[in-house]
């Protein structure tokens, strides 16, 4: 049920994730009790972001602060912020926390959610400290699960910003191709924006 979710959202049908984010908390709540609402909660918040509703997608975000993850979460909210064009908050709420991150599920699409922010705000800083460990990734998702987090538009964002075009260029085609391939609508929208900026 995670995965199809995941690939719900990945692929643009937002109506038919957020029922299954539904169904999945509910499914959770019998079996993994103290996961269900955090689960819940990041599906929503990524689904209401791409729906453009950031402040619902917040709002779910604050369901994750109260979690052992609650410091790093902002991460996600930052890029959640950038790519809605609130450049001030994005700025504030990635600033709020620097790591370091567990070694667990959760860092690999945090960490790219950073990135993914950093870029959009040419925060060079926050992208020299984190763009290796993503680089290995460049060929795949970074997905929790619930999907949206892309590693390799994240490192060819970060390069761009960093002044490596050639290699950004290289893993815009790389990702753009595996992103048309599997359909992902949305993401393959912002990586063809993404290759549009001026370098």
């Amino acid at each position: 049920m995670y995965l199809e979710t995941s690939l719900a959202l990945l692929h643009g049908d937002l109506d038919r994730a957020a029922k299954l984010a539904d169904e999945l908390g509910e499914a959770l709540w019998r079996v993994r009790r103290f996961a269900a609402p955090s689960t819940r909660a990041a599906l929503l918040a990524m689904i209401d972001a791409e729906h453009g509703a950031v402040d619902d997608a917040l709002a779910h975000v604050t369901v994750i602060e109260s979690t052992r993850y609650g410091d790093s979460v902002c991460w996600l909210k930052a890029w959640i912020l950038a790519d809605a064009g609130r450049k001030a908050d994005a700025a504030a709420a990635l600033a709020s926390f620097d790591g370091p991150l567990a070694d667990d599920w959760y860092r690999t699409p945090l960490t790219a959610a950073g990135e993914m922010a950093a870029a959009l705000l040419g925060d060079r800083e926050f992208l020299g400290r984190h763009l290796e460990e993503l680089l290995p990734l460049v060929d795949q998702f970074a997905s929790a699960g619930n999907g949206g987090f892309i590693s390799s538009p994240v490192a060819y964002a970060a390069e761009l910003e960093l002044g490596d075009a050639d290699a950004a260029q290289a893993h815009a085609t790389q990702t753009l191709a595996m992103s048309e391939r599997m359909g992902v609508v949305r993401w393959t929208a912002r990586i063809r924006a993404l290759s549009a900026r001026p370098g």
